[in-house]
């Protein structure tokens, strides 16, 4: 009997010894359970530019932030897994992380290859490469990804032209001698950098939306390769030298430019804002069919209720021209389009496209003009500056948007009521008089 007993104490202390065993740590690397890689934090970096690029713990984070899906964004990483690469279609879906493993990874959604080129072979990427990738980043039902349309920006260290939704490398100054290129605005626009300034833009027409020789000005699209991937949009831009357009054949796809203007995002549109003009046209920088004066941009001053625009690159003289709009006998609400000053000159509101036009109002005992809306002065010469006085109402001095912008072209000047959604101003001008002072 105490044999039996013996031997179940014995099988007892073999079975706990045994179980003490698989809680021991294995004296080396489990291949099938080493997760120290994964579990490396990575704190997140760069500004999501070319210049730089998120790293994909940052691009996480700005997806998880809500940051605008609108725009495009460059995020550098290493390929830790591919789903798929098609030929037929030309895309390909696979993941980056900051480390190439499968933690903090972000999918890549049918991207194009380098350059925006189209994938023709599946081994055009591999698990381990470094990529820069360019495209919008999203939320789709829970999954962080950049959303179909992206592409390569850099592979290995290496670049690409734009061929099928990809972009040139960024470049330029934004000087004249030095215009920056269309994917260098492209790039200034998208990481919030918005110029309160002109800058110079150089491009190829690569499609024309509308050239209205009623107003004069036109909005077409520009690229660095003259296709309509990557374009960059010019709204409502005048001429050359600021000449206004009279007829359709003015522009055609294909010319080359170096616009001057001001860089925004307009709501999600990228774009040159209204006013911009063309200072060199397929290398021709001068011989607009109006004569007179340098091209150049003023300045606008406001004070109190008086709007000064100077014509920086003019002297001012001793002749003047006036007008009061409130004895031109105009009913209440009655549509303002042109004036005609006493010595000749004219005076040209217009609505520019807008739903609200330029109206006389009893109350204002001038005219209101709406925000995009503009004023064209025709003057007997050049023209160096103009004076407004301006309505008030309740607080508010009616002296137009902050961002208003002003084009002298000799004996004309083109004043544009601009507004955007990014200082959400909305200001009318609602001007009473009007002095125009000639140049020497």
């Amino acid at each position: 009997m105490k044999k039996v007993i013996y031997s179940m104490i014995a099988l007892a202390t073999m079975t706990f010894a045994l179980s003490s065993c698989e809680d021991v740590p294995a004296p080396y690397d489990d291949p099938n359970n080493n997760t120290n890689s994964d579990t490396i934090k990575v704190e997140p970096t760069g500004a999501g530019t070319v210049e730089s690029p998120f790293n994909v713990a940052a691009a996480n984070n700005y997806i998880k932030n809500k940051g605008d899906s609108t725009v495009n964004v460059y995020v550098k990483g290493i390929i830790s897994e591919i789903s798929s690469v098609d030929p037929s279609y030309g895309n390909a879906t696979y993941y980056i992380s900051d480390n190439g493993s499968n933690t903090g990874k972000l999918e890549v959604y049918r991207g194009y290859y380098l350059g925006g080129k189209k994938f023709s072979s599946e081994d055009q990427i591999s698990e381990g490469d470094t990529v820069v990738v360019c495209g919008k980043l999203v939320n789709y039902n829970g999954t962080y990804e950049f959303t179909t349309g992206n592409y390569i920006y850099s592979l290995n260290g290496k670049t690409g032209s734009q061929e099928s939704g990809g972009e040139n490398t960024p470049s330029g100054e934004g000087t004249l001698t030095s215009p920056y290129n269309v994917a260098k605005a492209q790039s200034l626009i998208s990481s919030g950098t918005n110029t309160s300034d002109s800058v110079y833009i150089s491009g190829i027409i690569s499609n024309i939306k509308e050239i209205n020789t009623n107003y004069g000005n036109a909005t077409y699209f520009i690229s660095d390769d003259g296709k309509t991937t990557g374009q960059l949009e010019v709204y409502r831009g005048y001429g050359l030298d600021g000449v206004k357009f009279s007829s359709d054949n003015d522009l055609k796809v294909g010319d080359k430019v170096i616009i001057k203007g001001v860089l925004i995002k307009f709501k999600s549109t990228p774009e040159v804002q209204t006013g911009s003009i063309i200072v060199s046209l397929n290398g021709k920088s001068s011989g607009g069919s109006t004569g007179g004066g340098t091209p150049s941009n003023g300045t606008i001053a406001t004070s109190g209720t008086t709007v000064t625009i100077t014509n920086t690159a003019a002297t001012a003289g001793e002749k003047t021209v006036a007008i009061d709009l409130n004895t031109l006998n105009y009913a209440n609400a009655e549509s303002v389009s042109t004036v005609t000053l006493s010595d000749g000159s004219t005076i040209v509101f217009s609505a520019n496209g807008e739903k609200n036009g330029p109206k006389f109002y009893s109350a204002t005992k001038g005219v209101r003009v709406y925000s995009n809306n503009t004023i064209t002065f025709n003057g007997k010469s050049d023209i160096a500056s103009i004076v407004l006085t301006c309505d008030t109402y309740k607080g508010t001095d009616y002296v137009g948007n902050p961002t208003a912008t002003i084009h002298f072209k000799g004996s004309t000047a083109v004043y544009t009521n601009y507004t955007s959604d990014i200082n959400k101003s909305n200001v009318q001008l609602r001007v009473k008089t009007i002095t125009i002072t000639y140049a020497k």
